[in-house]
């Protein structure tokens, strides 16, 4: 646990903003000794590492029916802006031998569909991404999960991830735990297979909130992978991380 905390702070310290991860660990692991690195993740397990991750990236809403849009000038639609975070996910992904990730699409198979697609692909973990809209002056972060133990857990871990990268002030908006019938219930309570949470990083319409996930779109991805590689190793999936 001590590498993974030492990787999170050194990835979204503010002076680090406008670096990548294989940046901040390159600069860092010399002063500070790290024993591995994310590139070491990536590419080689920890020393005795075993176990992998299967994860579900499910992209909200669909083509046909994109969800919120950012506030003018750059109205991008949720659907299209985290179809480019999932991809960036599976980049990611695809470059560690701890996780195996599929993203899953609701084009023409709905809620429903979808989760019923990542429990055929076994998955351990799904993360549904969406981006909040309001009255464009709300800001903060939140997470949606069931009031399952597990979920939760894995729940804080993306939440605390998503604070990070936005700089949001203690929780923001918080973990919320919902009963099917709410908002997005629907989505959180359809996977019993296995963990899962609906991300809302940001109110869009909010236009300096809008600016943020663009700006901060790359690093927002890679915190989402980085907090399932802490989860895994916190619940046993994953082992061997260094000390």
């Amino acid at each position: 646990m001590a590498f993974l905390k030492k990787l999170f702070a050194l990835l979204f310290s503010k002076s680090s903003v406008t670096k990548s991860i294989d940046e901040v660990v390159a600069e860092k692991i010399e002063t500070e000794k790290l024993e591995t690195s994310l590139h070491d993740l990536r590419e080689t397990p920890t020393p005795g590492a075993t176990g992998k991750i299967r994860l579900g990236i499910i992209v909200g809403h669909t083509k046909a029916a994109p969800g919120a849009k950012m506030s003018s000038p750059l109205n991008i639609s949720e659907y299209d802006y985290n179809t480019d975070v999932a991809t960036l996910m599976a980049d990611e992904c695809a470059r560690t031998s701890l996780i195996d990730s599929i993203i899953i699409y609701r084009d023409n198979i709905g809620i429903a569909g979808a989760y019923r697609k990542a429990e055929e692909y076994g998955c351990d973990a799904v993360i549904e991404l969406h981006f909040n809209a309001y009255n464009r002056l709300v800001t903060g972060t939140e997470t949606l999960c069931t009031a399952n133990p597990q979920d939760s857990l894995f729940a804080e871990h993306c939440h605390a991830a998503m604070c990070k990268v936005f700089e949001r002030g203690g929780n923001s908006r918080g973990v919320k735990k919902i009963a099917r019938k709410e908002n997005g219930g629907v989505n959180v309570h359809s996977f019993p297979s296995g963990v899962n949470c609906l991300v809302e990083p940001a109110f869009a319409d909010n236009l300096g909130e809008a600016n943020m996930l663009v700006e901060l779109k790359e690093r927002y991805a890679s915190a989402l992978v980085v907090a399932v590689i802490d989860w895994g190793f916190s619940v046993g999936l994953l082992r061997g991380r260094a000390s």
